[in-house]
């Protein structure tokens, strides 16, 4: 038999983190600004965007450019209300989609607590039945 392993009990008392919930479409595509990070060094130049799909541990983008795979951005939501002003959160490009290059998934790799926070009530309640993923 092969079981799945979601944690240890007793003295370690570590869980796994679970699955990653299903990439949901927003009805509203919320805007992004992203920067490349390089080492420590982060870019110049601002990439602008939009949000189009989420889950809890990554997202589609569409950028206004191309970018190469596993290039670590620092990124920032455009004007999305005085709640999330100055919070930055890092991701890494982990696959490019759609036929144009122009749109990436992005797997998060340092989120703040309010964003986490505003990304789950996006994924709850401003999402919109998903089409297949747009790689397929």
């Amino acid at each position: 038999m092969i079981y799945e392993v979601g944690g240890i009990a007793g003295s370690y008392n570590l869980i796994l983190e679970g699955k990653d919930s299903a990439l949901v479409t927003l009805a509203l595509q919320i805007p992004i600004r992203c920067t490349v990070v390089e080492g420590t060094h982060v870019g110049g130049e601002r990439l602008q965007g939009k949000v189009i799909r989420l889950s809890t541990k990554s997202i589609e983008i569409a950028l206004d450019e191309q970018i190469e795979l596993l290039t670590n951005l620092k990124m920032d939501l455009g004007d999305v209300g005085d709640g999330l002003p100055g919070n930055d959160f890092y991701g890494k490009v982990i696959k490019q989609l759609g036929k144009d290059g122009y749109t990436h998934s992005v797997r998060f790799t340092s989120i703040p607590p309010e964003i986490v926070a505003y990304f789950q009530a996006l994924h709850k309640y401003a999402a919109r039945p998903s089409p297949k993923n747009l790689s397929e």
